[in-house]
Order: structure tokens, then sequence, then C-alpha cells
């Protein structure tokens, strides 16, 4: 059953995701939606990555969520820590200057830990035994090669 926009709940969250080896915070900035009036329904899990030099709030991203919770899915967008994006701006070019695929794939698994453990916000619309990962350019072959391992 599909939603209209207007009945989809959205939650902002923040992540801690360890240090830079300067010492300075590193922080995962997301954002989850899920339809309103089924919250007694764990549904599957959709995270979304974005690509190279993109953010979560980019493109088609947020409309991408709209749909995927719409059509029933606990959908995840968030920034990695280190693509270069602070809030809304592209500002913190230190930290794009460090990022590596190693860094983003820790990255998720501080998703999935957080997934699994029920910190997300609106952690009990989510089903985490059901969970896709949906990445467009850089962030589909970061959602490839995360380990097995991690995922369960």
């Amino acid at each position: 059953m599909s939603q209209t926009p207007n009945s989809i709940i959205r939650e902002p969250f923040i992540l801690e995701a360890g240090h830079l080896d300067t010492g300075e915070p590193l922080y995962i900035r997301g954002e989850v939606r899920a339809a309103r009036g089924t919250e007694d329904t764990a549904r599957p899990v959709v995270f979304i990555s974005h690509g190279f030099k993109g953010f979560k709030d980019w493109s088609f991203f947020p409309y991408i969520a709209e749909r995927f919770a719409g059509e029933g899915f606990f959908a995840v967008t968030f920034n990695y820590s280190c693509n270069g994006v602070n809030e809304r701006d592209f500002d913190e070019l230190d930290k794009f200057a460090r990022n590596t695929y190693s860094r983003e794939q820790e990255d998720l698994a501080v998703l999935l830990q957080a997934l699994e453990s029920g910190t997300l916000p609106l952690a009990s619309f989510a089903d985490p035994r059901r969970l896709y990962l949906l990445g467009h350019s850089k962030g589909g072959g970061g959602s490839i090669i995360l380990p097995l391992s991690i995922l369960r």
C-alpha cells in the first residue's frame, strides 16, 4: 500500500563514528523515514548510500527514501563521516581528504550496530533481519563489498 508523502515520519539522527588520527571526532548524520499508521509492523530496512562527493540530501536521495518509506520500508539516508559535508555544506575538506573505503566500511558497521541495538530513531518500526543496501556510484560499491561477517 503506497503512502502519500505527508504520511511519512522523518527523524534525524547523529551517531558517533570514532576519531581521525588527529583526535577529531567523526559523526554519521542521517535521517530515518517510515510510514505512519503501521507502527505495530516491523518493516524491512534499506540503507541508502550516496556516492563520491555526494550527501544524503543530494539529488534523488530524499525522494527515493520517501518512496521506499511509502512502500513499507524503514528507509535510512546518511552522510558518511568523512564525506566532506558537515550538516548541509561541503565544508569539511580536511575530512574529505582523509576519506577511504575502509572508513566508509567502518561507518556502515556503526549504522548496522545502531540498527541491531535499536538506537536509531523509530527503531520499533525496523526489522533488522530484513536488511537491504542500496548505493549510488561509490556507495553501491561500498555496499557490495561490505563483509558478510559484519552483516551477521
